[in-house]
């Protein structure tokens, strides 16, 4: 307020640094989730999962994880339909995010392929999570049934025990190694 009473206002831009900056800011926030599934990116996954497999390593805890592979194959003479893929896809992501716990994170890794992890879970939990994801759920099932495709999801997983270190390449390659696990 000035000395006539009256109050004044002086208008000023946002310096470039500033705006760049949350731009910036903002859009490294959206790189860390997927917006097709609304899962954690791969990025995202070059950042926890060394986190979480270091803080397995440090306090000796269980750590699993789950890679899932979603497969099409087309009947005879069917054209690959993308969009009916991707349909099927959104619909499959929601049932993996209704079926794991609040504290697992789930990742869209690319096309077709999710990991999950599972810190603090015994093999039989894990095991049963991977084996449960792997049927395709009744609603899922109808759903397809139209389609000119039929789905096979593979599974890999990975116990890790914490008890001795294991780097982020290490872990996604035990995954990939281990994946062959399926059911139609």
């Amino acid at each position: 307020k000035a000395k006539d009473g009256q109050f004044h206002f002086l208008l000023v831009d946002n310096p470039p640094a500033q705006k760049n900056s949350k731009t910036a800011e903002a859009k490294s926030e959206l790189e860390l989730f997927d917006p097709k599934y609304g899962l954690y990116s791969r990025k995202y996954a070059q950042l926890r999962i060394p986190e979480e497999l270091g803080r397995a390593n440090r306090y000796r805890r269980w750590l699993r994880g789950i890679l899932l592979k979603v497969n099409y194959t087309y009947l005879p003479g069917r054209s690959r339909q993308p969009a009916l893929e991707e349909t099927f896809l959104a619909a499959y992501v929601l049932y993996v995010k209704e079926s794991i716990r609040e504290s697992d994170m789930g990742f869209s890794m690319q096309d077709g392929e999710f990991l999950l992890l599972l810190p603090e879970t015994p093999q039989q939990g894990a095991k049963d999570t991977a084996l449960k994801l792997i049927v395709v759920p009744e609603s899922l099932d109808e759903m397809k049934k139209d389609y000119p495709f039929s789905v096979d999801i593979e599974y890999g997983f990975l116990y890790y025990s914490g008890n001795y270190p294991l780097s982020y390449e290490q872990f996604i390659q035990k995954l990939y190694a281990s994946l062959g696990g399926s059911a139609e």
